[in-house]
């Protein structure tokens, strides 16, 4: 489990459909991102108990009522731990999300009558088919806690054995908070008093619990402050790899000197108890996983608003530099994902569970303290997949295909894609893929489609993301580590670019976008070249408007000038016309021009008479019949009149 006291039981806000509850049964106390179960050994015994349980039940029993049959887990337990259980079996079983497990919850109460898995059937989430498969889920739950309960050989009150039960069911108290049952992480005034470490702490509150350790809420009592505790979950002897691993994961988070780091203040050994713990700052319980969910409610319900992005932006970059400061120091996380980092209220950043982390050195040694590296806790024990570490929806391909050699500071580059990728869609990278598979497949199948599978872009599962939002998170995203971003550092940068509104490393722009963030970028100057665009269109209208005005009048005036000139020499026509005319009549009106018109009619009359005769002759030419007559043709007349003519003017 998380070495956080800051611990989200959720992997996103949207249903994990398919092999959730198989993947969880084989994997969980190796993930630290659910509660931890049982083995898997102890599932089998427990869901064999449950079913014979179920099978004395009067059938006329309802979901969540209790039976009046031979006791099991039904009878012995009270109806907030079987809506418990049954909360935990639906989100195991990827049948809702949290984000729809608090929908269905807004107008019911665990303190009715209807019962958690009623309720859901009425909302349409289950079908009543699925409600046997879910009761024998909760059974097995319920047997389980009941016998971790027991195991522990210390004799509880009833009351404190319920709060047991609901511990060992819902250890981070997430759960039970979302159903609106009493905090069970709180301890009761006499274990206060009872529990106290190294004389100096008080604990309070139980944050979260895994395999390794247990984290509480404590309180100073030297300084009255309140901080996180994490103590080793058993007694260990000097020798024991687990009490290993426990300092090695303090040494690991305390040699990071960083403000988005944890800080830890003390490691120590209880002298009560024999446990060793470690002593963190306490940061509250808000994790980046819950501003991300929020985000995305606030989205789907049309309320977005477009700082928020910024502000979880702004987180991530906080992240990656924490990292890069791990890296400067030769440590690589492994597991990162937004339920292991925290936000306080003023939304300062800090990174958490250092329990994976690995030192990344040339000699593959562990050199903290000059020892070598203990035995990964963390192995899974089998040869298949007994040296895959992460979590699986945030996993990088060669940590699922168990390359641990590979396992390098591009890694964590690929878990801060996935980082943001939960920001841009809601979901964890290979959601999608464990949503495709079917049901009660193993893990090993699961780290299998990762490693085969291609990731769906963010662009593609949510709308409105940008391009190159889009193409920084594909980037960082890469299945070959050598196509992601060098290191963390130019991950954030590029983000940050975004942010600024100046082009990224990740995608190039088309020229109208580029001209669009140049144009923003550049405010001042832009509305300079676009004042001096403005006044040379303007000249420019002016002068050509100038110029075909100009063109039009001289155009007018040369035609207002050929009008001038053709009426000058109409009149000037007409007048020697008139001239013309006056001579021509005043020679015709001569005694010796009616003569001589007189003569040519005469003529006339007898050319027609004579040639009638001469016609009929066929073969004599019409030249020989004028020659015969002496009849000139109409030229000659016109050659002498224009003869006598000048004869008369020039007399």
């Amino acid at each position: 489990m998380s070495s956080s006291h800051n611990l989200n039981s959720s992997n996103g806000d949207r249903p994990a459909r398919g092999p959730a509850i198989e993947l969880e049964s084989t994997m969980l106390h190796h993930f630290p991102d659910v509660a931890e179960t049982p083995n898997s050994a102890a599932d089998d015994t427990a869901a064999d108990a449950a079913r014979a349980v179920t099978s004395q039940v009067s059938p006329n029993a309802t979901a969540g009522q209790v039976p009046s049959t031979t006791p099991g887990p039904r009878a012995v337990s009270s109806k907030q731990d079987r809506d418990l259980a049954t909360a935990i079996a639906l989100l195991r079983g990827g049948y809702l999300s949290e984000r729809q497990l608090s929908q269905i919850t807004k107008n019911w109460t665990a303190f009715g009558n209807v019962s958690l898995i009623d309720q859901a059937i009425q909302c349409g989430v289950i079908s009543s088919a699925d409600s046997e498969s879910i009761n024998i889920n909760c059974d097995s739950l319920l047997i389980n806690a009941t016998r971790q309960v027991s195991a522990s050989g210390v004799f509880l009150s009833p009351s404190k054995r319920d709060r047991a039960r609901l511990a060992q069911l819902d250890p981070s108290g997430r759960i039970g908070q979302l159903l609106g049952i009493s905090d069970v992480s709180m301890l009761s005034g006499d274990e206060i008093e009872d529990r106290s470490v190294g004389a100096r702490y008080t604990l309070l509150r139980k944050l979260g619990q895994g395999g390794l350790g247990i984290v509480w809420l404590a309180r100073d009592e030297n300084l009255q402050r309140y901080v996180a505790l994490k103590e080793i979950s058993r007694e260990t002897a000097p020798d024991d790899a687990a009490l290993e691993h426990f300092r090695r994961e303090a040494e690991i988070t305390g040699r990071l000197e960083h403000p988005s780091i944890v800080p830890i203040y003390q490691f120590g050994r209880d002298e009560k108890t024999g446990k060793s713990f470690y002593v963190m700052r306490f940061l509250g319980r808000r994790t980046l996983q819950d501003a991300i969910a929020e985000y995305h409610e606030r989205r789907d319900a049309k309320q977005g608003d477009s700082m928020a992005l910024h502000r979880l932006l702004a987180a991530f970059v906080s992240v990656c530099h924490a990292v890069g400061h791990a890296h400067a120091r030769q440590i690589i996380h492994r597991d990162l994902k937004p339920s292991n980092v925290a936000l306080d209220e003023f939304e300062q950043v800090t990174l958490l569970d250092w329990g994976l982390a690995k030192i990344n050195d040339a000699t593959g040694l562990y050199d903290v303290g000059g020892r070598t590296e203990p035995g990964d806790l963390h192995s899974m024990g089998s040869t298949a997949i007994g040296r895959v570490i992460g979590t699986p929806l945030y996993m990088a391909p060669e940590q699922a295909s168990g390359r641990l050699e590979e396992v390098d500071a591009l890694t964590d580059v690929y878990g801060l894609g996935g980082i943001l990728y939960a920001i841009l869609t809601g979901s964890g990278p290979h959601q999608a893929t464990v949503d495709s598979m079917e049901t009660r497949v193993g893990a090993s199948d699961v780290l299998a489609r990762i490693v085969a599978d291609s990731i769906a872009p963010p662009s593609k599962v949510t709308q409105n993301v940008s391009p190159e939002l889009n193409a920084i998170c594909l980037k960082a995203l890469s299945a070959k580590p050598y196509l992601r971003y060098g290191s963390a550092a130019e991950l954030a940068e590029d983000v940050q670019r975004y942010i600024a509104g100046t082009p990224v490393m990740a995608y190039v722009a088309p020229a109208k976008r580029r001209v669009s963030r140049w144009m923003a970028k550049h405010p001042t100057l832009t509305q300079t070249i676009l004042l001096m665009a403005s006044l040379v269109l303007i000249s420019a209208i002016i002068v050509g408007a100038t110029a075909r005005s100009a063109r039009e009048q001289l155009i007018t005036a040369r035609y207002n000038a050929a009008v001038e000139t053709a009426r000058d020499l109409e009149i000037n026509l007409r007048f020697e016309a008139d001239e013309l005319q006056r001579n021509l009549h005043f020679i015709t009106e001569l005694p010796i021009m009616n003569a001589i018109i007189q003569s040519q009619r005469d003529l006339a009359d007898g050319v027609t008479r004579a040639a009638a005769p001469i016609a009929a002759d066929a073969s004599v030419a019409q030249s020989d019949t004028k020659q015969i007559v002496g009849l000139q043709t109409p030229e000659q007349w016109l050659e002498r009149m224009s003869d006598l003519f000048d004869g008369f003017l020039n007399a």
